[in-house]
């Protein structure tokens, strides 16, 4: 496993968020949303890679389950919108008569859709709370203060995502944006790790192995030969095995 490599991969996680940060901000740019998902996705690839250097569970199902969620929150959007043009366009009698069929099957697209969306909200929580398991589990090979900030990030956009899922109530979409923002700058922190970095448990762990070798060190000046005979000695006990006189 090499550490270098890991720390590269969050680095570039860490620069791809933020990018992914401040298109957010300007998503009433018609092009910035587009632009915020290609880097989501290429940060997602920088986890992909470091999951496998770690051979980490949790960083590979906060990828996928964040995949898993773009996937349905992608169909559901659509389906939605069809279904919401079904109703009203058959409810004004606008290209579609007039006909409580043609209502009721455009009520049960909305459901369908809403479904989706619900269930992508739920994925993309479990998500981040993979997320959040893996900085627990691992987070000492970063800096105390980048994974305290990512944990926070994470939080948030579990939080953002909670938002969303009530937006219905229309001031919870407000509040979801603003800590989506927070969540991803945060993340984003990674941006800030030193490729040379090492962990301080690592030169922890070295320690035991130095004490012990320095504990069953032998001493240079134990006598090698009898004094009295000049057998040879095996180093064990405190007379001679040939003559029995005492090794001083």
């Amino acid at each position: 496993m090499s550490n270098e490599g890991i720390m590269y991969e969050f680095k570039e996680f860490g620069k791809n968020m933020q990018i992914v940060a401040i298109c957010t901000v300007l998503g009433f740019l018609s092009i910035t949303p587009l632009i915020a998902l290609i880097f989501m996705f290429i940060a997602l690839g920088n986890i992909k890679r470091a999951s496998l250097q770690l051979n980490d569970s949790y960083l590979m199902e906060y990828r996928s389950k964040y995949i898993s969620s773009f996937i349905l929150g992608i169909i559901g959007g659509p389906i939605l919108a069809i279904g919401i043009v079904v109703i009203v366009f058959s409810a004004i009698n606008l290209f579609l008569p007039f006909d409580w069929i043609i209502i009721s099957v455009g009520i049960t697209i909305v459901l369908i859709a809403l479904t989706l969306v619900i269930i992508s909200g739920i994925i993309q929580m479990q998500a981040w709370e993979k997320f959040k398991l893996f900085l627990v589990e691992k987070g000492e090979i970063f800096p105390k203060r980048i994974t305290d900030e990512a944990l926070s990030g994470a939080d948030k956009l579990k939080t953002a995502a909670l938002m969303y899922l009530l937006g219905f109530l229309l001031i919870t979409l407000l509040i979801g944006f603003i800590l989506q923002v927070i969540g991803y700058f945060k993340l984003a922190k990674f941006n800030m790790l030193e490729l040379s970095y090492k962990p301080k448990s690592e030169s922890l762990q070295a320690l035991p192995e130095q004490n012990y070798q320095q504990q069953i060190a032998i001493p240079s000046d134990i006598p090698k030969f009898c004094p009295v005979c000049g057998a040879k000695l095996s180093g064990k006990g405190k007379y001679c095995p040939l003559c029995g006189s005492e090794i001083l």
